[in-house]
């Protein structure tokens, strides 16, 4: 018993000292922080600062307008992500030399015409203004609905080594300006002539005189009687050149005015090494641009119209109808000619024909929607609200 109460009572001495010690012991060790979470980093989003420039030179301003609000867009669409400094020609290359300057990397991207490679695709040149060819809506519709933009990206790539993109739809092309009236087809032939892409070929095989000069260089030789008559672009695209200033005609085609259709093209690498999100909305821009441009250009071409006539004194004309059957039907027969032996040219051209054949039997629906028969068709000056036009009826 007396064993016991004594194990008990150095079980409280014990007891006690510990807990008079616990104190000194709390207060010599070191204490240990609380160690503080790593933050997670933010991803850093890459960005694309892309040079590139025009093949249009100051002289022509609503040209590169057109490509301005293209990249505008571009910047806008991808969240600031892809910023392309645009300059104008010749600020940093020729324009002859666009392409190829984009294609060995040393410019990030472009704007010109397709025709200006015709000597590596002559499909290529198809796509810009081409005698007989497709007008500004039928050109846009096709490159949408008819495969023609699968077809551009394919021929580009394959024989240009440029990626190339929708920038902008010109308006109906001035058929010719000329200080000279042409009545019959030897008044054509008998000119000396500024084309362009297939033109120069069409014209050429008919028996004519046709060559190339930079746009900057057509209103100075114009005035010096180098050349006769020149084609190039739209009325608007041509105002501030004084184009209307120096000839007495603008000719129209009477039934079907044909289009430029400008690109814009990127190295491939470069486009490449954008994510899926950059290029879905980099192609979102391409498109809006593109319909942009076309009712932009409607508004710029009506404007033109009336300065040209009423403050440049130019007359606008029809050309004489024998003299276009002869130069539509002369490209015809040379484009067939061309797809003989030309894979990809005859791949453009039955194209073509299919969209025809799937579409053609309502494009006078469109037609019907972009009649403007309240401007100036009537003889006498009777708005068609209180004069009702003759729509096509129901068939029977």
């Amino acid at each position: 018993m007396k064993r016991k109460k004594v194990s008990i009572l150095v079980g409280v001495i014990c007891l006690a000292l510990i807990i008079a010690v616990m104190p000194f012991v709390g207060a010599c060790a070191e204490e240990v922080p609380t160690p503080t979470p790593t933050p997670t980093p933010e991803p850093v989003e890459e960005v694309w600062e892309l040079t590139g420039q025009t093949a249009w030179s100051a002289g022509l301003p609503l040209m590169v307008e057109t490509h301005q609000h293209h990249v505008n867009l571009v910047e806008l669409y991808t969240g600031g992500r892809v910023k392309m400094d645009l300059f104008m020609a010749p600020e940093l290359v020729a324009a002859g030399d666009l392409y190829a300057t984009v294609k060995d990397g040393a410019l990030d991207f472009g704007f010109a015409c397709p025709c200006y490679v015709k000597g590596f695709s002559y499909a290529a040149a198809l796509f810009c203004d081409a005698p007989g060819g497709q007008s500004p809506r039928e050109q846009m519709l096709w490159y949408y609905l008819g495969g023609g933009k699968e077809m551009l990206e394919d021929i580009l790539v394959e024989n240009v080594g440029v990626f190339p993109f929708a920038s902008t739809q010109n308006t109906s092309e001035i058929w010719l300006y000329t200080n000279k009236p042409i009545n019959i087809i030897d008044d054509l032939l008998g000119m000396k002539l500024r084309a362009a892409g297939t033109r120069i070929d069409v014209m050429t095989e008919l028996g004519g005189a046709a060559q190339y000069m930079p746009g900057g260089e057509i209103v100075p030789n114009l005035e010096k009687g180098v050349i006769d008559a020149a084609e190039f672009a739209s009325l608007y695209c041509t105002r501030y050149t004084g184009m209307t200033q120096v000839t007495k005609y603008a000719y129209f085609h009477p039934y079907k005015s044909t289009s430029s259709f400008w690109l814009g093209f990127m190295n491939p690498d470069v486009y490449n090494e954008f994510p899926d999100d950059i290029k879905a909305a980099f192609m979102d821009a391409s498109k809006d641009n593109h319909l942009w441009s076309l009712a932009q250009g409607y508004l710029w071409e009506l404007e033109a119209l009336k300065s040209a006539v009423e403050d440049d004194g130019c007359q606008l004309l029809y050309m004489p109808p024998a003299v276009i059957k002869a130069v539509d039907t002369g490209a015809r027969d040379y484009f067939r000619a061309k797809a003989a032996e030309d894979a990809e040219v005859a791949a453009l051209l039955a194209s073509w024909d299919k969209f025809k054949a799937d579409y053609g039997a309502y494009a006078k629906w469109l037609d019907i929607i972009d009649m403007s028969n309240w401007f100036s068709l009537w003889e006498e000056d009777v708005s068609p609200w209180y004069e009702p036009v003759e729509w096509p009826t129901p068939a029977e």
